[in-house]
């Protein structure tokens, strides 16, 4: 695809991606007020400790896949873990290691891509920035997710609703652009490239396709709005809804996501939990290619 933006590869490193950030490289949303995106990132934090990390034998061992840099917080808090952090093969950063306190020194390392890891590594694998909103087949980058983690152990990750991304465009009456969202495929941010998005039934069928058994898939935030980039033009949204054709069109829209189903129909983001399954049948590298891949790679 010609808008794919690899953002495993583009974020640089040691930032981390708030729920509500934009999936491509260099602006803020649009209604974003100073301190929402550390809200966002506590809410995301506390979750994924309660749901994940607490769960995990004291010495459990993490892998972090794109770049969204929650390792420090891991070894942080849990001192007695250790992790890998995948850093992209164009990232230009192999091989150099981030900053970190002395107490985590033995404790982690980076590597240049998933290909390289071999496969039931790791207790837990994270992919919290954008790199399943942009990957071009999301379905190949969750199977070496699945790939890497030991069997029962958790993977976790988050992408775009499809939910949030038709209200985003309602509200700013692009009715197209809402309608094509139910195809998985939405423009989120005027002017950039499309991303993958998301219900949290399609999130469940993804899943079970890797290889995985879902177990949460919440959307952040729920109800407080936090960092929410919805802004409604009232004027022009009712100027949308003036004719009788665009009024149908809309309720089509609306009729389609209900019978979805689900819990998550708010937040700008859905963060999936789930549960490898022993004996998954591994999908071998994905988008990576510096390195050699693990033996064991199919």
């Amino acid at each position: 695809m010609s808008n794919h933006v690899d953002t495993a590869h583009d974020l640089p490193h040691g930032s981390r991606s708030p729920l509500s950030q934009r999936l491509t490289r260099g602006a803020a949303p649009e209604a974003e007020q100073p301190g929402c995106g550390e809200v966002s990132q506590r809410l995301l934090w506390s979750v994924l400790k309660k749901e994940a990390l607490d769960g995990l034998p004291a010495r459990f061992r993490f892998c972090e896949a794109d770049q969204s840099s929650w390792w420090s917080r891991i070894l942080a808090d849990y001192p007695a873990s250790s992790g890998v952090a995948v850093l992209g093969a164009q990232s230009g950063a192999e091989g150099r290691t981030p900053g970190m306190c002395p107490s985590a020194e033995g404790r982690f390392e980076t590597v240049g891509n998933l290909a390289v890891l071999c496969g039931g590594s790791f207790d837990v694998t994270l992919c919290l920035g954008a790199a399943m909103a942009t990957a071009e087949r999301p379905e190949a980058l969750l199977g070496e997710l699945v790939r890497v983690t030991k069997p029962h152990g958790i993977v976790a990750f988050v992408v775009p609703n499809l939910y949030h991304a038709i209200a985003c465009n309602l509200a700013r009456a692009h009715l197209d652009e809402a309608q094509r969202a139910l195809q998985g495929r939405a423009l989120l941010v005027p002017g950039a490239g499309d991303v993958n998005v998301f219900t949290p039934r399609s999130v469940d069928e993804l899943v079970k396709r890797a290889g995985a058994c879902p177990r949460h898939v919440l959307g952040l935030p729920a109800v407080s709005g936090i960092s929410e980039d919805v802004v409604l033009d009232a004027a022009r949204y009712r100027e949308l809804l003036a004719t009788e054709g665009a009024r149908q069109r809309v309720l089509a829209i609306e009729e389609m996501l209900l019978r979805e189903g689900g819990l998550a129909a708010r937040g700008n983001q859905l963060l999936a939990i789930a549960t490898v399954r022993p004996g998954t049948d591994h999908w071998g590298d994905f988008w990576l290619t510096n390195g050699e891949p693990c033996t064991d790679a199919k």
